[in-house]
């Protein structure tokens, strides 16, 4: 089982648990131009030089991706991609915007336009795209819906953030996430969180938790596991971590 990790606020600092891991470990790092990821990517190497680096978009009005962004960000986004470096993994983190809720108002009128100019964007085979997990409320067709997941995505990441469920909702988000893996083989899944994100209340998972959750993914035949986030794990989760990436 591969383990990746998500950065999201990329620095030295934060990246510099990247040394403990394995050629080809894979950091998808949190910026909005690829002229900043250009300059994290030399960043990475010379902690690293075997790191692999990911672009993850970060829009700079509309944070998140999602039909509610602004159609300018969008565009710019989709000619930014053409630049990518071939080989380059995209991440195409796909989230509603909770931070600005006004922007659902403010974009309403460029929904469909946004959805379908996204639906085009997630067939690029370099482009991961990462959707919130299958719960009472948001099922897949809801997600669908809301233009956060697209069933003819090239490749699919479930943000199965185990530390950030209720309690007692925990087992059905868990049955969920067994069937959604065995509806699509190749789903990868994203576990954490280790370090909190722009929300800025995500629940930190303890050590236990983690081996828990990489059990489970093991257990069910995972084959990429992506941990949210790099700069937050504990030294006592990186052996965790790097003991999984080391021994598969």
């Amino acid at each position: 089982m591969r383990i990746d990790f998500f950065e999201e606020f990329p620095s030295p600092q934060t990246l510099l648990p990247i040394r403990s891991f394995p050629a080809g470990t894979t950091v998808f790092m949190g910026c909005s131009t690829l002229e900043e990821f250009q300059l994290l990517s030399r960043l990475l190497r010379s902690i690293n030089p075997q790191a692999q680096p990911a672009w993850w978009p970060i829009l700079k009005t509309s944070y998140w991706v999602s039909p509610f962004s602004s159609h300018h960000e969008l565009l710019s986004l989709k000619r930014q991609m053409t630049e990518v470096e071939y080989g380059t993994e995209i991440l195409m983190d796909l989230e509603l915007p909770l931070l600005k809720l006004k922007l659902v108002i403010k974009n309403f009128g460029y929904f469909f336009r946004n959805k379908e100019l996204l639906k085009k964007m997630t067939q690029d085979e370099r482009v991961l795209c990462a959707q919130y997990p299958d719960s009472l409320l948001t099922t897949t067709r809801v997600l669908q819906l809301l233009g956060v997941s697209f069933p003819n995505a090239q490749r699919r990441l479930v943000m199965a953030y185990s530390s950030m469920m209720p309690g007692p909702l925990k087992a059905h988000f868990r049955k969920a996430l067994v069937l959604q893996i065995r509806q699509d083989p190749l789903l990868s899944v994203g576990i954490g969180a280790l370090g909190r994100g722009a929300l800025g209340f995500e629940s930190q998972m303890s050590d236990l938790e983690l081996e828990q959750d990489l059990s489970f993914c093991h257990s069910m035949g995972v084959k990429r596991v992506v941990v949210f986030r790099l700069g937050g794990a504990t030294p006592s989760q990186i052996e965790i971590l790097r003991e999984m990436a080391l021994h598969p």
